[in-house]
């Protein structure tokens, strides 16, 4: 239909209007190529403010039909799916700008105030999505069923409280973070330091978010790697918003944020061999997930990787395509323990043939120790020769910064010179939370407590020595 019409811009009728744009209603952004305005990329991406031209719309019509075709065998399927499927396959297939914020990250309540202001800086709309209003606070007495209600009173509310911004104006075009957006993790570095990571060679097209491709400027790229699984300790929801979490904060430091999967450590051409041995040694599920992560990643063609738990403190961008020892496994997780290497591999970095070396070594101490109850990539990493990778203890424990509702600024100290922080569950169980909070909060408090260090804490150089072994 927007197509019939000579193509524009459309949006969801739970879209409202914030920060002016009407200038680009005949000047489409992007030279009129397709552009969706949800989401941070494109495998995120929701078609809920869409522009482009008549032929633009058009072309997508057909990709879209056809991608329904390739999934009739799935109970539902939507343009949203198939959007960010068809973006999953190539991320030239159309373009997005992060400037449609959900309602979801700015529903606080009767305490909804300036924290919902800086959400909706630079966007051009909010979605009042169903998603949105179970996820976000309500004032007492509202329930779903008034959505209207509720996106007229929160609209008066904005306009009466926030300031207008500029919209963002340029395309992430694959990045997860706007060119036109400054983050803390950026800050005094020239577009030309921020560094790429090569293509890998294993990928077999389909699939390419698994390959290291950047953006134009150049964005690093972080992977976190995810099967559903019964054993997080959190619900498959709790694990998406989880993801959820771990995406944004990475693309607003500075990366673009990548989900690698089982379909991504598939493609590896020692998949078989090592799937082989896991059958054999009969360890259990996570055991099996560990090992594909590595597969993955060296599919991905190396690079960063965290736990999806593990969120960015201060800036370490420049070292995306610049590896930490010279591409060698670097392992940044660190725990004390006297008896063996005390290496949590929670964030680690290695070129592509380092991955798949240490996956090697990892499945030999997998064989070595089947009759364990369990036994883990941490565990056999933490037995092998002090020679086979590097430790630059870099990330912070939850646990040691929780304090409850007295964070203070022994929390700055403890992550002075840290890239990042590991919210795990061993973390939460020992950190002291606030009341009311329980381990199933574990993506709400990692959030809050990442907004109280980026109002509090200064930015500190990050640590690049080796641990002395």
């Amino acid at each position: 239909a927007v197509a019939a019409v000579g193509g524009g811009w459309m949006c969801d009728y739970d879209i409202f209007p914030l920060n002016p744009f009407n200038a680009e209603g005949f000047d489409l952004p992007n030279d009129g190529r397709l552009t969706v305005h949800e989401g941070r990329v494109q495998i995120h991406s929701v078609p809920s403010l869409v522009s482009g031209s008549g032929e633009e719309f058009t072309r997508m019509a057909h990709l879209l039909i056809e991608n329904y075709i390739e999934h009739l065998d799935v109970d539902i399927w939507s343009d949203m799916y198939a959007l960010q499927n068809i973006g999953e396959q190539n991320l030239q297939n159309f373009e997005i700008m992060n400037s449609v914020v959900d309602v979801g990250k700015v529903l606080q309540g009767e305490e909804t105030g300036a924290e919902s202001c800086k959400e909706t800086q630079n966007k051009r709309a909010i979605h009042f999505s169903h998603y949105g209003l179970q996820n976000g606070a309500l004032l007492p007495g509202e329930t779903i069923d008034k959505r209207a209600e509720i996106a007229t009173r929160w609209t008066n509310w904005w306009k009466e409280s926030c300031e207008i911004t500029e919209p963002y104006q340029v395309g992430m075009n694959s990045a997860g973070n706007s060119d036109g957006m400054k983050t803390h993790a950026n800050m005094g570095q020239n577009e030309e330091e921020v560094n790429t990571i090569p293509d890998s060679g294993f990928s077999g097209g389909g699939n390419t978010h698994g390959n290291m491709q950047t953006s134009p400027s150049g964005v690093p790229a972080m992977y976190t790697y995810f099967e559903r699984i019964k054993q997080t300790h959190q619900t498959d929801a709790g694990d998406d918003r989880m993801l959820d979490v771990w995406s944004d904060a990475w693309s607003d430091a500075g990366w673009r944020p990548i989900i690698l999967n089982y379909d991504d450590a598939k493609k590896h051409p020692d998949f078989d061999h090592f799937a082989g041995i896991l059958k054999d040694v009969k360890l259990g599920e996570f055991s099996k997930v560990y090992i594909h992560r590595w597969l993955a990643m060296a599919v991905a063609g190396g690079g960063w990787m965290t736990d999806y738990d593990v969120l960015p403190i201060n800036p370490f961008d420049w070292e995306g395509r610049d590896l930490p020892n010279d591409g060698k496994l670097t392992v940044y997780g660190d725990t004390i323990d006297a008896r063996h290497h005390s290496a949590v591999p929670s964030l680690v970095s290695g070129s592509r043939e380092e991955w798949t070396r240490v996956a090697g070594l990892i499945i030999d101490s997998y064989v070595e120790h089947k009759n364990e109850n369990h036994w883990s990539d941490m565990n056999a990493l933490q037995h092998m020769d002090y020679e086979e990778f590097e430790v630059i203890p870099s990330v912070a424990v939850a646990n040691d910064v929780l304090q409850g509702e007295k964070t203070e600024n022994e929390a700055c100290i403890v992550t002075e010179g840290m890239r990042a922080i590991h919210f795990s569950h061993y973390a939460l169980q020992h950190g002291v939370l606030r009341p009311g909070e329980t381990l199933n909060d574990r993506p709400q408090i990692a959030k809050r407590w990442l907004r109280w260090w980026d109002q509090n804490c200064d930015i500190t150089e990050v640590s690049v020595e080796n641990r002395i072994k």
